[in-house]
């Protein structure tokens, strides 16, 4: 069985609702919440895939309009992001980024508005990361690559599954930006009932990467074990587009939570994005 790349079925516009948690040993309320909508709109196919819009909207943290400086800051700089127009091929690859003139434009007036609504140092350390992250296309579809909705959406499914199965090599770098995680993804896919296709993949993290969190973690005098669950759920329908995505992506340290992401997409019918 061959699973490809499709944004949509039927020539409709598909509405995701996704939600973003994050629990950390870091965050000072312990667990932040980031919701929001993403319509996908197929503007046209390609002799290899596809050129799609993704649009973001109703964006929210922690269910309400963030009043936080930073929180607000951070919302803002994020909407040079969409809306995105991406050239993907039929296995999940971003090639191009067509409508990068008009995001530069945009990244300007955001900039402006960034600096004369809001001071203070903070101000600089994120416009500083996000100009970085600009600086090209090459820069920008790698940044989309560590993005949750993204690195779910499109990476690590498409392919030929042999005999149900099918196995991944490359790096996981999102759940833990300051690592660049060695993994071996193996999905595995069954059709239901229901005419739909269900994928679970799971990833073992190399050895030596563990090795490394395990030495710099380790405290004197302690025993060191370090557990990462990289694992992901597939709902597809019929016609193989996207349905729902469920991720957890959890980090143990002595059988202690140290950090944890759950992603949820979840296609939304027409009537609820209306």
């Amino acid at each position: 069985m061959k699973i490809l790349f499709r944004p949509i079925a039927e020539n409709k516009d598909v509405c995701y609702k996704v939600s973003i948690k994050n629990s950390s040993e870091s965050l000072k309320q312990k667990e932040s919440l980031l919701t929001y909508e993403c319509i996908v709109t197929l503007k046209k196919e390609t002799w290899n895939g596809y050129v799609v819009n993704f649009h973001r909207q109703n964006v929210l943290l922690n269910k309400s309009k963030s009043q936080e400086a930073i929180h607000e800051i951070l919302l803002i700089s994020g909407q040079v992001l969409y809306d995105l127009d991406l050239e993907i091929t039929s296995e999940g690859k971003i090639l191009h980024i067509k409508n990068w003139e008009q995001l530069q434009e945009k990244w300007k007036e955001i900039k402006f508005k960034i600096r004369a609504t809001y001071k203070g140092e903070i101000v600089e350390k994120i416009i500083s990361p996000m100009d970085q992250t600009l600086k090209n296309q090459e820069t920008t579809i790698s940044s989309l690559s560590k993005d949750p909705f993204f690195n779910s959406y499109l990476i690590g499914i498409y392919g030929e599954y042999k005999n149900g199965e099918i196995v991944f090599e490359g790096i996981h770098q999102w759940f833990l930006p300051k690592y660049r995680l060695s993994i071996m993804q193996k999905n595995e896919v069954f059709e239901s009932e229901l005419n739909e296709f269900h994928i679970t993949s799971v990833s073992k993290v190399a050895q030596n990467n563990i090795d490394i969190l395990e030495k710099q973690w380790k405290k004197e005098g302690e025993d060191s074990n370090v557990e990462v669950d990289l694992s992901i759920r597939y709902t597809l329908t019929q016609n193989k587009t996207i349905k729902k995505i469920l991720v957890n992506n959890a980090l143990f340290y002595n059988n202690h939570m140290i950090r944890n992401i759950e992603v949820n997409i979840q296609q939304q019918t027409a009537a609820a994005y209306e």
